[in-house]
């Protein structure tokens, strides 16, 4: 039931997010550069807008800040539905939360918005309780990875995809599926990668 609840929940949640952003859509502004905010420890909090890309001057896994990737994930709106599937799965926040290094691919809310089905749907549209429960453990899976990762060399994801990040100047990306990374942020216990995009599983 509980379960349930939460699709439910998420559901609506999305369908207002997505109401906003036609709303928005249909009111043409005069486009404007989102200057990146940053915590106290100088690591970026805020996805920057989506025409402007903001990266970390870090390498993965270094210069961790006192946040873990739970927090920072709380900390951050524009990627709050990933995080919303993730606190439904124990084994997932329990990883987020303690000590040793984990690597996040998240995508953003527009990202999985933009799905031709949600994460948790069957591609039918038919999707029972244990149904949704499987399909969001794979989709989560996918886009986790048990340490650090360096750029160039292939990773592979609790799902046992095999992701790697691919980095030409100060463009980023993760293939399969060719996300481009949008933000990243440095935690105590790892490191989020914020794509725009999900990752092909």
């Amino acid at each position: 039931m509980r379960h349930i609840t939460f699709f439910t929940t998420l559901v609506a949640v999305m369908g207002v997010a997505f109401a906003s952003s036609h709303h928005a859509a249909a009111a043409p502004a005069a486009a404007r550069p989102v200057p990146p905010k940053h915590a106290a420890d100088g690591f970026v909090e805020v996805i920057a807008d989506k025409d402007q890309t903001v990266f970390n001057p870090v390498t993965p896994g270094s210069g961790p800040s006192g946040l873990s990737l739970a927090d920072a994930l709380t900390l951050e709106r524009q990627a709050s539905l990933w995080w919303e599937y993730a606190r439904d799965v124990s084994s997932v926040t329990a990883r987020l939360t303690r000590a040793g290094h984990t690597t996040l691919f998240v995508p953003t809310d527009e990202a999985i918005m933009a799905l031709p089905h949600k994460p948790h749907n069957n591609p039918s549209g038919t999707t029972s309780d244990e149904d949704a429960r499987h399909n969001v453990e794979a989709f989560l899976s996918a886009h986790i990875v048990s340490g650090d990762i360096e750029y160039g060399k292939p990773a592979e994801t609790l799902g046992g995809t095999t992701v790697t990040v691919k980095k030409t100047g100060d463009d980023m990306r993760v293939v399969p599926g060719d996300a481009k990374v949008v933000g990243t942020k440095v935690a105590s216990n790892g490191m989020i990668f914020y794509l725009d995009g999900t990752v092909k599983y």
